[in-house]
């Protein structure tokens, strides 16, 4: 219970302490209204000369006492069950305010049912049910208390105290410490069921149709992520808190072929995380089943995917120079900054063949020109420069990256990518990281 010396109204509304109030509700409302009853079972003896009449007149009204706190409590927690809530688009998404999931509980139901039926019963009746429930008053005494100077008086008291404060009780009860619970369990319901999905790397599995042209998404292959999806499509989405949580959310709604609500979601989780890769790509794959190309290609350029923009590298490679290796080199550059450290070898690799291929060209420009200026000269030392660094760093992150930077270096007959060939097989610098024994050079 409260302490006295410690409840003001100014510091509950300040730190918002409902536990407070209930507190101080509860001891009274439990306090002060039997005593009342036992108070009024005494007067009945006294004014009756007997003892049988007061206990008769305190058990009875105990009683009475007791259902309608019940039957208010019972009214309370109908009108206090809370209604899921739609959840828009956080106010930037490009589907407006739209309606993501609503919690169809049967017990939801039931009390939106009941509570418009009692509102309208009440109403219909508001001008006889004074006069109904002071003759039911009356019959309790005749049937009960059997105290005539104030039974029915007693009898009304106890209604309207106990079944108000019974009301207040389940109302506020319901909207704090029940809706607390559920959204607490259906919480640690969705963090299990997006764990699930979140194992599969939100991978999103996108399909043609009949037509050839269009793309639609798969249903989950597995048999537990499938169930983790029906669990997660039976949420409503504020339910969920992380961003993980609500792409998991989105990327199930996606598979379901529920594409608008997927997009919010994934779009919700991207802004909260722009740099994870994941969410961009089921987001990708649910603009592309939508035929929303121009997004696409905007988050495309908005979220600079690493792995994605790894492949811009490699492709730019087979680009004709100088085009092709300039933006190689470019991206390349720009991706080591962020790129996953399990990927660094390889775009080292496809840096140092960039540099080969800049050296190449740049030798053929200064044949080709019947001279050697001072800054082709410059030029060239430094693509070989950089393209030896990045040799080294891709040894450095992987040692195992040997053997195919030395197929590159001395391609066997007829390979197709021979970039750092140009350097050739004397080079001193080159063979001490390729092949500091001179074994595989013969």
């Amino acid at each position: 219970m409260i302490g006295y010396n410690r409840f003001t109204w100014s510091r509950v509304i300040q730190e918002l302490d409902s536990g407070a109030v209930i507190d101080w509700f509860t001891l009274r409302f439990f306090v002060v209204g039997p005593i009342g009853i036992l108070i009024a079972a005494i007067s009945a003896g006294f004014n009756t000369d007997s003892l049988g009449s007061g206990l008769r007149v305190l058990g009875l009204g105990m009683v009475f006492a007791g259902a309608s706190a019940i039957s208010g409590w019972i009214i309370g927690l109908l009108f206090g069950i809370p209604k899921s809530v739609n959840r828009d688009s956080d106010g930037g998404g490009t589907n407006g305010n739209k309606a993501i999931s609503k919690a169809n509980t049967n017990l939801e139901d039931i009390s939106d049912w009941l509570t418009k039926t009692i509102v309208g019963v009440t109403l219909t009746g508001l001008f006889t049910l004074p006069s109904y429930i002071w003759q039911a008053a009356g019959k309790i005494n005749a049937l009960g208390f059997k105290w005539e100077a104030g039974g029915q008086l007693l009898a009304v008291s106890i209604f309207f105290y106990f079944t108000g404060g019974g009301f207040w009780t389940g109302y506020v009860g319901t909207r704090t410490l029940l809706s607390h619970m559920f959204g607490k369990f259906d919480r640690s319901l969705a963090e299990g069921q997006s764990e699930k999905v979140l194992s599969t790397e939100l991978a999103i599995d996108t399909l043609r149709g009949g037509d050839g042209k269009t793309v639609i998404i798969a249903a989950a292959q597995s048999p537990e992520v499938a169930a983790a999806d029906n669990v997660l499509l039976g949420l409503p989405l504020e339910k969920l808190t992380t961003p993980q949580q609500i792409a998991a959310w989105g990327v199930a709604h996606a598979r379901a072929n529920k594409l608008d609500e997927a997009a919010v979601a994934l779009e919700s989780a991207l802004r909260s995380d722009p740099d994870n890769k994941d969410f961009a790509r089921s987001l990708m794959a649910v603009y592309t089943a939508q035929n929303r190309m121009d997004k696409v290609n905007a988050l495309r350029q908005q979220i600079d995917l690493p792995y994605t923009r790894m492949m811009d590298v490699l492709s730019a490679l087979y680009e004709p120079p100088p085009g092709g290796f300039t933006e190689a080199i470019r991206l390349g550059k720009h991706l080591l900054r962020k790129i996953d450290p399990k990927n660094l070898a390889t775009l080292n690799v496809w840096l140092a063949c960039a540099f080969g291929q800049q050296y190449q060209y740049l030798s053929q420009r200064i044949e080709a020109e019947r001279g050697e200026n001072e800054a082709r000269a410059e030029e060239l030392a430094e693509a070989r420069k950089n393209a030896l660094a990045h040799v080294k760093a891709a040894l450095e992150a992987d040692p195992t990256t040997r053997g195919w930077l030395f197929q590159l270096w001395i391609p066997p007959e007829g390979a197709r990518d021979q970039d750092l060939a140009v350097f050739g097989a004397f080079d001193k610098e080159f063979a001490e990281l390729l092949d500091p024994q001179g074994a595989r050079r013969g």
